[in-house]
């Protein structure tokens, strides 16, 4: 980490978000991007909000066959967004 009074500004930042509690909203906000980016506009239309919550991500589907088609890929999809995180931040996947 700290070499003396030396820091990268990633290390600077990572020490200043923790510090200030933020490292939860960074967090939250690119679960939302990959979740979008990963996902198609059908699916994305009918998603009403994305909460994402001590790694559980809750997902608000306003079409009851999707998100039963959603749910029973739950697991492929956390796989898919963890692999793009490079580590496990989704623990798991809540439709409601």
């Amino acid at each position: 980490m700290p070499k003396g009074n030396q820091f990268t500004i990633g290390e600077a930042l990572n020490s200043l978000m923790h510090k200030l509690k933020l490292q939860d909203n960074v967090t939250e906000h690119q679960v939302k991007e990959k979740w979008t980016s990963m996902m198609s506009p059908a699916i994305i239309n009918r998603t009403s909000k994305m909460v994402f919550r001590k790694g559980i991500l809750f997902l608000y589907i306003t079409s009851s066959p999707l998100k039963h088609e959603l749910f029973m890929a739950r697991e492929t999809m956390k796989q898919r967004m963890n692999e793009e995180f490079g580590k496990e931040v989704i623990q798991q996947i809540i439709f409601k």
